[in-house]
């Protein structure tokens, strides 16, 4: 009889390991679950010091001419421009561009813009388009890795308000 008893007392213990060894196995692959859901990844920035001006802007015909200076300590590769008819209203429309633009209200310097240089007049121009009043002017430098990617600098961003000379016919 003592033998029973035994035997009844490893299955137990087995049962047991068995028991531990899935929790620890579930536990182990709901990690590796959650590890590859989330972006654990840093972002991806500007540096903190990197910074433009809108120094100037020019509106003839259907053109609006920027001049940028680069007042930051990092170099640039271009900006994103958006526009607004509404003082009120955050800037989303982007421009058609003229010169080194690749996607609308996008322009890449040809070279990059170092701390205090200056871009403008003829080099920075985007075509109006449907506008017939812009108000508010927002631009927010980017610069370009070694993988061609544009990374924007959102602690960078620049808007200028209260515009009254930019009227199209």
């Amino acid at each position: 009889m003592l033998r029973g008893i035994d035997k009844k007392g490893v299955s137990l213990m087995i049962s047991y390991v068995i028991l531990i060894a899935i929790a620890i196995s579930l536990s182990i692959g709901v990690y590796a679950w959650l590890k590859d859901y989330t972006n654990v990844s840093p972002k991806i920035d500007c540096k903190e010091d990197t910074s433009m001006v809108l120094e100037d802007y020019n509106c003839t015909g259907e053109i609006i001419k920027l001049t940028v200076r680069n007042n930051g300590r990092f170099s640039v590769d271009g900006f994103i421009m958006q526009v607004s008819n509404e003082s009120e209203k955050m800037p989303t429309e982007v421009l058609s561009g003229v010169g080194q633009i690749t996607l609308p209200g996008y322009f890449d310097f040809s070279s990059s813009l170092e701390p205090g240089g200056v871009r403008g007049g003829d080099a920075v121009k985007f075509l109006i388009g449907d506008f017939s009043v812009i108000k508010v002017i927002q631009i927010q430098p980017y610069i370009i890795d070694e993988k061609s990617n544009r990374i924007m600098c959102e602690q960078a961003v620049i808007k200028k308000e209260g515009i009254d000379d930019c009227v199209f016919s």
